[in-house]
C-alpha cells in the first residue's frame, strides 16, 4: 500500500486508514454447463485512482461492525 500511496504523492502513515477508489472491469467466464471456471479483474486506468485519508471517527473496528451487523445477519438453519 505505501508503494500505492508514494505514486500518488501521499505520504504513508503506518497508523491511519485509507480508501482507494477507481474503477474495476470484471469478467467471469463459464463452462458450457453455466459452471463458473475463472474470474478476470482489472483495473482500466489505474491512474484515475482516488486516495483518501479516512478521519478516524469514520473507521470502524471489526468488533463495532459485527455489534452494527449482527441483528441483520441470519443464523443458518
Amino acid at each position: 500500500m505505501s508503494q500505492v500511496l508514494e505514486a500518488k504523492a501521499v505520504k504513508p502513515n503506518e497508523n491511519a486508514m485509507y480508501l482507494y477508489t477507481n474503477f474495476l472491469e470484471m469478467i467471469w467466464p463459464y463452462d458450457d454447463r453455466g459452471r463458473l471456471i475463472g474470474e478476470d479483474v482489472w483495473e482500466p486506468d489505474p491512474d484515475k485512482a482516488e486516495i483518501i485519508k479516512l478521519d478516524p471517527e469514520d473507521v470502524l473496528t471489526t468488533q463495532q461492525a459485527a455489534t452494527l451487523l449482527a441483528p441483520l445477519i441470519k443464523p443458518l438453519p
